[in-house]
């Protein structure tokens, strides 16, 4: 029976390695800042706002670094040679970042909920929920360590084009009504993409690739000229020949 330092030996050698509470302290200074700058109305440029520009609650944009903060704590410093070491380590990978997500999302969200009411609550809670999907899918894409290059690169699109004169878009998942079934949708297929490419292991995730790549690339028989086949023959079949008549010289 293992001891209980025994026991916990990986999530403490997990934590030694990396600094796992990133996100969470992170989310403490954003949360001590939003009662000073989350009601702000930031402007940015929109394609359908009056005059190009829309403002731009403080709140929806704190909302990113929440999510993609516990993300950047997957990023080995030991890279490749970390995923060969079973299925224990992958697990204690995958229940610091359960926790600091939850974690982080919660704290984030009751700080909206005192500060700015329920409703405005569920939307951030939504919100950080695509963003995660968002930054675990550019986490496995690019390097854990650059999860934050997707959703900082989906914002800036998203407030761009997200806005008409009838109202957001569909997709404009952070701002939708909190009754709104697409938006929730939407979030929900993020989430689930992001979770289901963090789960995919490396050889997994190379072989998909590898396929992605094949089906792409036409197969090699498919540029063969048949004139040019013709032509090779005889050169091949002259080859031979003069081969043969080499060797009964000899």
């Amino acid at each position: 029976m293992l001891r209980v330092t025994e026991r916990y030996e990986p999530l403490r050698l997990y934590a030694q390695s990396r600094r796992i509470w990133t996100g969470a302290a992170l989310t403490a200074v954003l949360c001590a800042l939003l009662p000073f700058i989350g009601a702000f109305l930031v402007p940015v440029p929109s394609e359908g706002a009056d005059g190009g520009v829309a403002l731009v609650p403080a709140w929806r944009i704190l909302a990113v670094a929440v999510a993609f903060g516990p993300v950047l704590s997957c990023h080995s410093p030991f890279g490749e040679m970390e995923a060969a070491t079973g299925r224990n380590w992958r697990r204690t990978q995958a229940g610091v970042l359960t926790v600091n997500a939850t974690v982080c999302a919660l704290l984030f969200t009751a700080t909206c909920w005192v500060l700015f009411g329920g409703s405005l609550a569920v939307l951030v809670l939504r919100g950080i929920l695509g963003w995660l999907g968002i930054s675990l899918l550019a986490g496995r894409l690019l390097s854990w360590k650059l999860a934050w290059v997707g959703p900082l690169a989906v914002l800036p699109l998203m407030i761009f084009w997200g806005f008409e004169q009838s109202g957001f878009r569909w997709w404009e998942f952070t701002a939708r009504p909190i009754d709104d079934l697409r938006a929730w949708m939407l979030t929900t297929g993020l989430a689930a993409a992001g979770v289901a490419a963090y789960a995919a292991s490396s050889w997994r995730w190379r072989a998909l690739v590898s396929l992605l790549r094949g089906v792409r690339r036409p197969p090699a028989e498919a540029h063969r000229d048949p004139a040019r086949d013709e032509e090779l023959v005889p050169v091949e079949r002259s080859s031979r020949l003069e081969g043969t008549g080499s060797h009964r010289r000899e």
